[in-house]
């Protein structure tokens, strides 16, 4: 965030943009740590949605769900980044659980071409909002599990089939992204937001005890910290 005049203005760096020196094979560089200057030239990272992969209708987005997306992945990413790519999938379903993102449609799911793999494999994350609201049952847009859409972590962990993983793998990675989330206020902080601004998306961040049920959380607590 940076002060143009009183305005405030976000400068977000493009994750399908990296710079290399004409002699320099896109196989060699970091992608995501290269700079322009010094005669660098911009190069693009070819870029297809979650939408385009499952080849889907956008109207039909809204039927569709996680396990599409980790369907995809199987199916259309590196075979050396498939098994990583469906436990980050179902990292980030957990995540917009816990911050009620249910902007995560089709669209806002990505693959990149990674030319170091000449394969695709899951892009950053991006487009993430958490949704300030009251409501004590919330959904996202896409799937989650046997309850739908229904945001909570037990029915997150039911389609943990669909991403390859045994349910103790499933709820370690619950338990980290649970850790994580907790510390948005702090994390917020650190980069200077005013504290009214927080207070306003604070409901949009769940408590652990309104998205898992008492065994499930008996099941977090053992992981331990």
């Amino acid at each position: 965030m940076v002060e143009f005049g009183d305005k405030p203005v976000m400068l977000i760096r493009r994750f399908d943009r990296y710079w290399a020196a004409s002699t320099q094979l896109a196989q060699t560089v970091n992608l995501h740590e290269t700079l322009p200057g010094d005669g660098r030239r911009e190069y693009r990272l070819p870029f297809v949605s979650g939408l385009t992969l499952i080849a889907c209708d956008e109207m039909d987005s809204p039927s569709k769900g996680y396990a599409d997306l980790a369907h995809a992945i199987r199916t259309y990413a590196h075979v050396s980044v498939i098994r990583q790519n469906n436990r980050e999938l179902f990292a980030r379903m957990v995540f917009n659980i816990m911050v009620s993102n249910d902007d995560d449609h089709l669209r806002n799911h990505g693959f990149i071409r990674d030319p170091r793999l000449s394969g695709w494999r899951l892009s950053p994350l991006y487009d993430v909002v958490p949704r300030p609201g009251v409501a004590y049952e919330r959904q996202l847009h896409l799937s989650v599990g046997e309850q739908g859409r229904y945001a909570s972590l037990d029915n997150a962990i039911t389609s943990r089939a669909a991403f390859s993983l045994e349910r103790p793998e499933a709820i370690a990675v619950i338990a980290q992204v649970v850790r994580g989330a907790a510390d948005w206020r702090d994390f917020f902080e650190t980069l200077n937001l005013k504290p009214r601004l927080l207070d306003q998306i604070s409901t949009a961040f769940r408590g652990l005890a309104q998205v898992a049920s008492p065994d499930l959380l008996d099941e977090l607590a053992a992981v331990g910290p």
